[in-house]
């Protein structure tokens, strides 16, 4: 079983998207909480609900366990060899390169600073998610009453809702710092946005990092022992997958 088109409406923050035509290879492309996950999510429950006999086994929906695509980025040598050619670019002065140890200490420290980010990420996708008023409603009031009083029934729920998501917003920062402090101390370097602690230790070089020029410098920098286990298994089964 294959998709041909996606069309999803009012499912967690989207409103309604559509993606057509789905070829055999996907890539969600968007800025941090933009609604990826969530359309992620929506498929697979769609496939979840379905007979395991009618979808194809070869079927599957991988989640990467760290925060961005650039958490997978965050390898020394790549980003060190890539700073050396962006420096030979911007003034041709000699770059001082540093060891691996100390630009990995400086991601680390860039974490450290970064740990509210981290947290906030977290709560701002709950309680940041936007709310639609639905109109299910396909006739055209009548007049300007018959409008008001639609356009107020629509915008009930939006606002129970809306006092819904103020009452819980103790818990949320409650329940989002207890699970950064949880995992901290292991994975700081995978729950802080990587594109984030990588800008600030590029300012050190005198550069900004930038996801879309930077991103693909430092993947092209990197050796196959440089990338994560998780992420170089992903990739294999996407190339299998194209054989």
């Amino acid at each position: 079983m294959s998709l041909e088109s996606i069309e999803i409406q009012n499912y967690r923050s989207i409103s309604q998207v559509k993606l057509e035509p789905c070829g055999d290879f996907n890539v969600l492309i968007g800025r941090n909480n933009s609604g990826k996950s969530n359309l992620l999510s929506c498929i697979e429950a769609f496939y979840s609900s379905i007979k395991p006999e009618v979808i194809n086994t070869n079927a599957r929906i991988h989640i990467l366990r760290r925060r961005e695509i650039e958490n997978y980025l965050l390898s020394p040598p790549a980003n060190i060899r890539h700073l050396a050619s962006r420096m030979r670019s911007a003034n041709n002065k000699p770059f001082v390169a540093p060891t691996d140890d100390v630009f990995r200490s400086q991601e680390e420290e860039a974490a450290e600073q970064l740990k509210q980010l981290a947290i906030w990420k977290r709560i701002a996708s709950v309680t940041c998610r936007p709310l639609y008023p639905a109109d299910e409603d396909r006739n055209i009031p009548a007049d300007k009453d018959a409008a008001i009083e639609r356009a107020t029934a629509m915008l009930a729920p939006v606002r129970a809702s809306t006092d819904s998501a103020i009452a819980e917003v103790t818990r949320v920062c409650e329940e989002a710092i207890n699970a950064v402090e949880h995992e901290w101390a292991t994975r700081k370097l995978d729950i802080v946005p990587g594109s984030a602690i990588l800008d600030e230790v590029y300012k050190r070089y005198g550069f900004r990092y930038d996801k879309m020029r930077d991103g693909i410098g430092v993947a092209s920098q990197m050796d196959e022992s440089e990338i994560d286990k998780e992420l170089r298994d992903f990739i294999r089964v996407l190339g299998n997958s194209r054989l």
